[in-house]
């Protein structure tokens, strides 16, 4: 969509409150449209020639810049959806334990290709369908995450000390790499906190890898008591030698568990610690509730 295109509306808002003449107000509005559709037009034909021109140039990098860029989507899109899924059930089936695979930010990369190829708008359809499932289920499960941790607290009795968007004042001073006062603590926002939870507890549980449901309970015990003790605990469920770190074999063994049994015994397990901690007399309410709306809403992710 052309920059004029975009002012068309306003446009048509300020004719509204300026012309009466009804007619000549609509005369008006189709001329600045007309207008609009023509530049759009012209636009798109010029790039047209910039590409055939880029093209046919004796220099491989002006010719040969969409091209690798092109490959290096390829390359990457045939790692993600052939070659790790692969490793990883070899790795699963062997009983292998794996280092983690390095991923890559297919968010940004399918913006890339798909821009290329003039498919930017079908991106954002299918951002607003909920059809990039990975993406999709993160950005859910963090919506439903702020809510059970509330705004900004610093309660003496709460070992996790200031915390603000259920982010402690050390996590995130580990992140930024730099000392915060509570007033930079007071002012976080969701934009601030989503890049933290997406790496320390998300990526660090493979929660991308888990199916629906498993992943939000996972999810949000891990961020509550730390992902090591969520991990163990999935382990524990699906046969796993519980050190801690889901990999390969643990993905393998968890794929043939039946979800409901795997959520349900994931709130368990989560109780039972919960009524172990001598903080449980003055967190304990709370703890439950989260916990039991937790495995409800997980539940209703199968």
């Amino acid at each position: 969509m052309s920059i004029l295109q975009t002012l068309v509306g306003p446009v048509a808002g300020i004719l509204d409150k300026f012309i009466e003449d009804k007619d000549q107000k609509a005369k008006l509005a189709h001329e600045i449209a007309t207008m609009a559709e023509k530049h759009a037009h012209e636009s798109a034909m010029a790039q047209v020639d910039v590409n055939k021109s880029e093209a046919q140039h004796r220099s491989i990098f002006v010719a040969g810049w969409r091209p690798f860029i092109g490959w290096i989507c390829g390359i990457a899109l045939a790692y993600h959806f052939v070659v790790s899924p692969i490793i990883l059930f070899v790795a699963g089936w062997a009983g292998a334990e794996l280092p983690e695979l390095p991923a890559f930010d297919m968010d940004s990369l399918m913006t890339v290709l798909l821009g290329m190829l003039g498919l930017g708008g079908l991106r954002t359809y299918e951002k607003t369908k909920g059809l990039s499932k990975m993406i999709e289920n993160f950005e859910k499960c963090l919506e439903m995450l702020l809510v059970h941790e509330g705004g900004f607290v610093n309660h003496p009795e709460d070992p996790g000390g200031m915390t603000n968007l259920g982010v402690t004042k050390q996590v995130y001073e580990d992140y930024v790499d730099r000392q915060v006062d509570e007033q930079e603590m007071r002012a976080l926002t969701q934009k601030d906190v989503a890049p933290i939870y997406k790496k320390k507890y998300w990526d660090r549980c493979k929660c991308d890898h888990l199916k629906s449901g498993i992943d939000w309970a996972v999810f949000d015990w891990a961020v509550n008591s730390g992902t090591a003790r969520a991990a163990k605990a999935i382990q524990k469920i699906c046969g796993a030698n519980p050190d801690g770190v889901i990999g390969p074999k643990t993905l393998h063994l968890l794929d043939g568990q039946n979800r409901k049994y795997v959520i349900e015994q994931l709130h368990d397990q989560r109780q039972s610690f919960y009524e172990g901690l001598s903080t449980f007399r003055t967190f304990g309410k709370g703890w439950t509730r989260r916990n039991k709306e937790t495995k409800e809403k997980a539940l209703e992710m199968i």
